[in-house]
């Protein structure tokens, strides 16, 4: 119960600080999440040509939310092209018992008794280029409630159906139908993401998993990153811990020693892209795996704020 409490706790931190509901966050700093057609080569990062995104929703809340989605079709300005653009892309609202996963890799084939509420397919058509459309709206009873977040979650799943293009796309929850309103209250996870990284010089991209336990072993992995640049860590009570040699193509797996004090607390890992001119779009995928056992969660926003390292601030020594 005490550590249900702590969850709720950073929970409630968050919503009072939260100033839009969209993925990736607007303290990411990241272009957009990619999805690639089941015919697309696995070196570009999409190993099962699919991603999986959870919202949860807690009172008080309206009854009523609006599921939005930026460019969802692959033929423009901001997907990736392999040849001709010959891409579908389905998207899949899941709501009821069973929806939710707990990021344990034991079960994480065995998930069953979710309600398909919405799903809808996206070609090549230009008339969603560039632009949000409203892709459900929904009950917020229709999701599954669960008393570890104190909400209603539900999951959105996204499928690369045909075709070797990359599609770019972002999600926001809305209060509106036909535009994007804050709807208090909600917050979008994952357990791991593919996404394009914002790549100018020297930029930062920002991923928030959050500790509900302490992992002896936790090891981050990242697929299809440049060579060129560097993985950063901080959280409030560590600062700095760099990683470099990241190869293309290959996930490239490293090593975070946790300690106590990290529990409840939100991680800060950045990808800094050093050297633009040998970059080019950098599409990637990013998980962090605790004790060989379980992914950690990614919120949208970060649980308690922005994990910045707190400085020890003392009085000065006096010089006898």
């Amino acid at each position: 119960m005490i550590k249900i409490t702590a969850f709720l706790i950073g929970f409630l931190i968050l919503t009072c600080e939260s100033v839009a509901q969209i993925i990736p966050g607007e303290l990411q700093n990241i272009e957009g999440l990619v999805t690639f057609g089941k015919d697309s080569k696995t070196k570009f990062t999409d190993n099962d040509f699919s991603q999986t995104i959870y919202f949860v929703i807690r009172e008080p809340h309206a009854d009523t939310f609006h599921l939005r989605i930026f460019d969802p079709e692959t033929s423009g300005t901001f997907d990736y092209r392999k040849n001709e653009y010959n891409s579908i892309t389905k998207f899949e609202i899941y709501g009821g018992k069973g929806t939710y996963w707990d990021g344990s890799i034991s079960s994480k084939n065995k998930i069953t008794g979710q309600n398909l509420l919405y799903q809808k397919e996206f070609g090549n058509s230009s008339m969603y280029d560039d632009k949000w459309y409203t892709l459900c709206s929904l009950p917020v009873s229709q999701g599954e409630y669960n008393s570890r977040f104190d909400g209603y979650i539900f999951k959105i799943i996204c499928k690369g159906i045909s075709g070797d293009d990359g599609n770019f796309y972002k999600f926001y929850l809305s209060q509106s139908e036909d535009k994007n309103v804050s709807f208090d209250n909600s917050n979008f996870f994952c357990y791991q993401m593919i996404c394009l990284l914002n790549n100018n010089t020297n930029t930062i991209n920002h991923f928030f998993p959050y500790f509900d336990t302490v992992y002896n072993k936790l090891e981050i992995g990242i697929f299809g990153w440049n060579e060129f640049g560097m993985i950063r860590v901080n959280s409030f009570c560590q600062i700095g811990i760099k990683y470099s040699n990241i190869k293309n193509f290959q996930w490239n797996l490293f090593e975070y020693t946790m300690i106590d004090r990290e529990e409840f607390n939100s991680l800060n890992v950045s990808l800094i892209n050093n050297d633009n001119s040998k970059s080019g779009n950098q599409i990637v995928s990013i998980r962090l795996i605790g004790n060989a056992s379980k992914y950690l969660v990614f919120f949208s926003d970060p649980l308690g704020g922005f994990p910045a390292y707190r400085y020890k601030i003392g009085p000065l020594p006096i010089d006898n």
